[in-house]
């Protein structure tokens, strides 16, 4: 075996080890992804079923940086902006939530930990999906509206009409006032604040009729997370 042959060889597997070690780091965050929805959904699945709400469902921990995205004249060749970029991330962790819970039809708290007193009473209980935090992100605003206006894939809801519904024969503006009037009530988002994107349930019984669940996902100052939850079960 000559000499050039093995270097050959030798620089082979240093360009195939190279190539593996990047498709192993690429792939490793996606699986513990896909680990950390599954284990939620299947411990609300559990509960859902009559059990103890004992929910697995690890907070994902996220920073937008100015540097992860495209520089402004690309985003404008792609005829987009970095307030649009930032708001499809925020989208796509509201998505991921609201899929990871069981997209409004899993109701784990059946047999929560709280008692009530009287026949009237409403309980908000949330699971926190993630906490984003900003860097060299300038403020924004219009979340909901731009919610309203995109979809997660070609042919789907938007991400609007999929979180939080439209009520059927809502004309197409009285539609824009709901998801306007909603932008208008969020403010200003401040990126030296950290947010949270929760699953909040509301237990609500009056007097003597059944118990009713009503499910969102809300993109809520992570300080102010109790305005929005009376239990936070993760």
């Amino acid at each position: 075996m000559s000499v050039e042959y093995v270097v050959k060889l030798i620089l082979i597997m240093i360009v195939g080890g190279m190539m593996l070690g990047m498709l192993v780091i690429k792939i490793l965050p996606e699986t513990r992804e896909q680990t950390r929805e599954a284990l939620c959904y299947q411990s609300i699945v559990t509960a859902h079923k009559g059990k103890y709400p004992d929910l697995e469902c690890d907070v994902k921990y996220l920073t937008l940086e100015r540097d992860d995205f495209p520089s402004d004249q690309r985003l404008a060749d792609r005829e987009s902006s970095l307030d649009d970029e930032v708001k499809r991330e925020i989208a796509k962790e509201m998505y991921s939530c609201w899929s990871m819970v069981g997209a409004g039809e899993l109701h784990p708290y059946t047999l929560s930990p709280v008692k009530t007193t009287g026949e009237e009473y409403a309980i908000h209980y949330c699971v926190l999906c993630a906490v984003i935090s900003f860097e060299d992100i300038p403020q924004w605003d219009g979340l909901y509206s731009w919610l309203a206006t995109n979809v997660p894939s070609k042919g789907k809801p938007s991400y609007y009409a999929t979180l939080y519904g439209i009520p059927d024969g809502l004309a197409p503006g009285e539609f824009k006032e709901i998801y306007e009037a909603r932008d208008l009530a969020a403010g200003t988002y401040d990126t030296s604040e950290r947010y949270a994107v929760v699953w909040c349930e509301e237990l609500k019984r009056k007097l003597a009729e059944k118990l009713q669940y009503s499910d969102t996902i809300e993109f809520v100052p992570y300080a102010s997370l109790t305005d929005t939850c009376d239990f936070v079960m993760n």
